[in-house]
Formats: structure tokens, sequence, C-alpha cells
């Protein structure tokens, strides 16, 4: 798990908001490809949604995936908006 002890999860509120900033970074015309120039990964997207996801609800999560999925952002990223 990723998150706090004693992290109860976000406010529902704050819970959407943080979910829709994920979205819009890691989608097609997200910020990484527009802002940062970099490739738009499908999988990436998805790992990071669910990365997200799990915060918000504080919930274990596991993920394998090959190599140039691009799993350190997908997870860190998610992480420092989330704190």
């Amino acid at each position: 798990m990723i998150g706090l002890i004693g992290n109860h999860g976000a406010p529902e509120g704050r819970a959407t908001i943080y979910l829709d900033k994920i979205e819009k970074t890691f989608t097609e015309k997200g910020h990484l490809f527009t802002v940062l120039g970099l490739d738009y990964r499908p999988q990436q997207s998805q790992m990071a949604q669910s990365v997200a996801a799990s915060l918000v609800g504080s919930q274990s999560l596991l993920f394998e995936a090959g190599t140039g999925v691009g799993k350190s952002l997908a997870y860190l990223i998610p992480g420092l908006i989330y704190s």
C-alpha cells in the first residue's frame, strides 16, 4: 500500500478533484504529453488511475508490468499529488 498509517482516505469532494487531476495528467492529451512531450502509454494511464484510486480508498495495490510501461511515473506522480 502506498499511503500513511492512519490515512482514512480523502474527503469525497477532494477525492473527485484529485482523481480528475490524475486523469488530466495521464490522458492522451494530458500534461505529461502536451507539456513535457512524453509518449502516451495507455497502460501507464490505467496504472496511474489505479494508484490514485487505491490512495483515495486506502486500499492495497500491486502491479506487475513489463519494461517501458512507465511504472515509476505512474506511482510517483499520483503519490506526489495526493500528499
